[in-house]
């Protein structure tokens, strides 16, 4: 039986072009929008349409409401931006969507709607933790951590996660950022049920407005400073192992 005859050489296929990646600038520029949208909309034209619909005479549900047109218009202006809905953003409409919900058929008492508030930072505090355990293989702020630590290639994922394998002193970090961050939404969560019952309905929804964001700002900060810190710990026994070796 003769050889099988080699197939006719073709043309090279060209190499398929790598997936543009934003610049750092553009990446920082496109957080600060990001982030100046959430302050002006998110919290401030929420306030203001709040306090403004109190003023009127409304009540407590018409002015909480009311106030939910200003996440929405945050969540309008990004869907315009990217020409696109984002994960967050049906949720924010979701969450809205839940509070028409609740004010219609729930409980006659205004501050169940500020208790549902609570409820889901709590929860998602405790969703946190519970990553923690040994029941999960990794923590919630290790998976969160590498579309903001790698540059999205399959290398830098590779290395990210092959730091999760390599280095103990890496996963207890991780697992302790996370803990961090679990306990600091049930904390934030605390506090505003405290002040849902410890203070005027208006108050405690400033109150509920304001503290997410200040909670997550103050955790961003800590998480940058711990990681920091768990970067020179561990540059610091490469170093020593190295002198150890070459000794």
């Amino acid at each position: 039986m003769g050889n099988l005859a080699s197939p006719a050489p073709t043309a090279a296929t060209p190499p398929t072009p790598p997936t543009p990646q934003p610049s750092p600038r553009a990446d920082r520029k496109e957080r600060i929008i990001s982030l100046g949208s959430m302050l002006l909309f998110d919290i401030g034209l929420n306030i203001v349409l709040f306090r403004y619909a109190r003023a009127a005479g409304a009540t407590e549900v018409q002015a909480y409401l009311l106030a939910m047109i200003g996440p929405l218009v945050s969540v309008a202006i990004e869907a315009v931006r990217h020409r696109r809905l984002s994960r967050f953003s049906v949720f924010i409409i979701a969450m809205n969507l839940l509070s028409a919900l609740v004010s219609v058929i729930g409980s006659s008492d205004p501050r169940v709607l500020l208790l549902k508030d609570s409820a889901l930072t709590g929860g998602f505090g405790l969703v946190v933790l519970a990553t923690v355990t040994p029941l999960v293989p990794r923590p919630l702020m290790f998976v969160i951590s590498e579309k903001f630590a790698t540059d999205g290639t399959d290398e830098g994922v590779a290395r990210w996660r092959g730091m999760w394998k390599q280095y103990p002193g890496f996963r207890r970090g991780m697992r302790v950022i996370t803990a961090v961050w679990g306990v600091a939404y049930l904390i934030e969560a605390l506090i505003r049920v405290v002040a849902v019952y410890t203070l005027t309905f208006d108050t405690a929804y400033v109150v509920g407005s304001v503290l997410p964001t200040l909670v997550t700002f103050l955790v961003i900060g800590w998480t940058f400073w711990y990681g920091a810190r768990m970067k020179k710990a561990g540059d610091s026994r490469r170093a020593a192992a190295l002198r150890e070796a070459a000794a």
